[in-house]
């Protein structure tokens, strides 16, 4: 018998918490493992590996892809009872996907979050028709903008649909978590002052991810310590970042003179709105 004393009814209570823990521990390790052999029992040369819980390694194709058990652990969990026909279907549809090269070039280690002009995203989206798992995942940005998820392949750059999601298993909110990940290792662009506009900075990129620094805190850290004091941010274009300290409205004013001049003039804008940091966020800086 257990002792019964206040000591012994609180090792007991840690034992039964630490039992549950484990349980939840090996329930989270078994469902990773029961899909990645359901995927080598579907295709064996896929290679299914856990890479960890939640993420399997697939070997397809057009080359190495990671696969997320975010829907099928939700959907598990709400119905145990249907759990194996849940995997299954899963397993099913992201092989046929892995040999349909258009629909399987979504790689969860290329992708960035990227802002664009809200009007942009309309107009591709009325090339796909009404098919609603071909429709770009997006959040709103400020003003006129909105993020995007662009997947970086050898050959372009395109955006993450709904069908991407499903065939890798992933939530928005776990694929927002890995692209603003990978804004971080993107390379420093220099901060200069703009010649001939006192208190204004530019911070110019040439790869197309201009205004993925923004989510990068190491960038605006950068621009705060050039500029003196916290900034606001002007994103014209894809690749041109534009600031001014927020306590100088001259430069504020200039700023934004220069922004609307530029979005004017420019083919592929993204907006003339400016934005500025806010804790681990960004808000829209209003006239």
């Amino acid at each position: 018998m257990m002792n019964s004393s206040p000591k012994g009814r609180r090792l007991r209570r840690l034992v039964i918490l630490a039992l549950a823990l484990h349980g939840t521990v090996s329930l989270a390790d078994t469902l990773t493992d029961r899909v990645a052999a359901a995927f080598n029992q579907e295709d064996p040369k896929l290679q299914a590996t856990v890479k960890s819980d939640d993420e399997i390694h697939l070997t397809a194709p057009i080359g190495s892809l990671s696969v997320f058990l975010d829907h099928v652990r939700a959907e598990c969990t709400k119905r145990p009872a249907d759990c194996d026909s849940i995997v299954k279907r899963f397993t099913q549809s992201t092989v046929a996907s892995a040999h349909a090269t258009d629909a399987m070039r979504f790689n969860a280690d290329n992708v960035y979050p990227v802002i664009r002009a809200e009007n942009t995203l309309r107009a591709m989206q009325g090339t796909l028709g009404d098919k609603t798992k071909s429709t770009f995942v997006s959040r709103p940005y400020v003003s006129g903008a909105i993020l995007l998820y662009a997947i970086d392949t050898p050959t372009a750059v395109r955006f993450v649909s709904e069908s991407d999601l499903e065939h890798a298993g992933l939530t928005l909110d776990a694929l927002d978590k890995l692209a603003v990940s990978h804004a971080q290792s993107l390379p420093h662009i220099s901060i200069q002052p703009l010649d001939g506009a006192p208190g204004l900075w530019t911070a110019l990129a040439k790869d197309g991810y201009g205004t993925s620094r923004l989510f990068d805190p190491a960038f605006w850290d950068a621009a705060e310590a050039r500029a003196g004091g916290a900034v606001a941010v002007a994103l014209p274009t894809r690749d041109w970042l534009l600031f001014a300290r927020l306590d100088d409205p001259a430069a504020i004013s200039k700023l934004r003179v220069l922004a609307s001049r530029v979005v004017a003039g420019e083919t592929y804008a993204v907006t003339s709105s400016l934005v500025r940091r806010d804790g681990k966020s960004w808000v829209e800086v209003l006239p």
